[in-house]
């Protein structure tokens, strides 16, 4: 289906703004933001696949501080073209796409930011485009093996407890029967369960500067799609990691729901990865601790630059 719109934030402050699209893999019409003009550009891979609104459009304030960000829509989601074709949906896709991303801007090598599922789409294409990489910045990122990711499930569960546990289900019961005036509704309720849990006061998720809720019914729709197709065939990359020698660093909230164990597998696995954890931060600890995550951030930047 061919993109759809949603509403989107001013740029932070004053900074310059470009926005549209490019194409990736396949043709596939795929929006970017572009926010800043500073020297150094730093590309940002959303998680989900959801949308830029996760994580990025938060992140983008880091362009006042001398870079040029930008962000893109993963193909299937948000206002880029919602693919269906299960074929155009798995892990090389989304690598072939931030390749086809960072030859249309005409950057020589990528500095990037990996949110979640972004984490492991910039190590995949680390491996496979070593050369194209200057260094990874990996925020809250997913599990690697297929032990940990059943294992970071069962966790959150755990701490949501039994309550919220039976209405997520029940929500979750109601995505494949709402109709399209309802599905923003689902899926905001959905989030009002979970995303909670993943700060450590709920007040901060209100400064978010985006929400994935003003997304059309078919983009929300699509997004069931590309969660099954992008994250199916992925297993265990322990073993690749070994092989990415990008300088890398592994950011995560001190009060993470998730496996600290889990994350450190990175640093473990990966010969030039350090870990830097945010004190009085959940597992969006940019939204608990905007400053310290782009201190963080800029930081690690300026030091591999330097």
């Amino acid at each position: 289906m061919p993109p759809q719109q949603a509403p989107l934030p001013p740029a932070p402050g004053k900074l310059q703004l470009k926005q549209g699209y490019f194409p990736g893999k396949d043709g596939v019409q795929l929006f970017y933001r572009i926010v800043g003009s500073g020297k150094d550009t730093i590309v940002f891979v959303h998680g989900g696949p959801i949308g830029i609104e996760d994580g990025a459009l938060d992140m983008e304030v880091i362009a006042e501080r001398g870079y040029t960000f930008i962000a893109f829509d993963q193909r299937g989601v948000a206002r880029s073209e919602l693919v269906r074709d299960t074929t155009k949906l798995g892990i090389d896709s989304y690598v072939d796409d931030l390749e086809a991303l960072r030859r249309f801007f005409g950057i020589s090598k990528l500095s990037l930011i990996g949110l979640s599922w972004g984490s492991g789409v910039s190590s995949f294409y680390a491996y496979k485009y070593p050369n194209h990489v200057e260094r990874m910045a990996l925020i809250s990122p997913m599990w690697t093996t297929p032990q940990d990711r059943a294992e970071r499930w069962a966790k959150i569960k755990s701490v949501l407890g039994p309550e919220v546990a039976l209405k997520t289900k029940v929500v979750d019961s109601l995505w494949y029967v709402a109709k399209d005036d309802q599905i923003q509704a689902v899926w905001k309720t959905y989030d009002s369960l979970q995303l909670p849990y993943a700060v450590i006061d709920p007040s901060h998720l209100d400064r978010a500067r985006g929400t994935i809720h003003t997304y059309s019914p078919k983009a929300l729709r699509n997004v069931d799609i590309a969660w099954k197709y992008a994250w199916g065939p992925v297993g265990n990359f322990r073993p690749m990691l070994k092989q990415i020698q990008v300088p890398t660093v592994v950011i995560e909230g001190e009060q993470t729901i998730v496996s600290k164990e889990a994350i450190k597998q990175y640093i473990y696995n990966m010969p030039n990865a350090k870990m830097v954890w945010i004190p009085d931060a959940g597992h969006m600890f940019w939204l608990d601790q905007p400053k310290a995550a782009l201190d963080a951030l800029d930081n690690f930047f300026k030091s591999i630059r330097n």
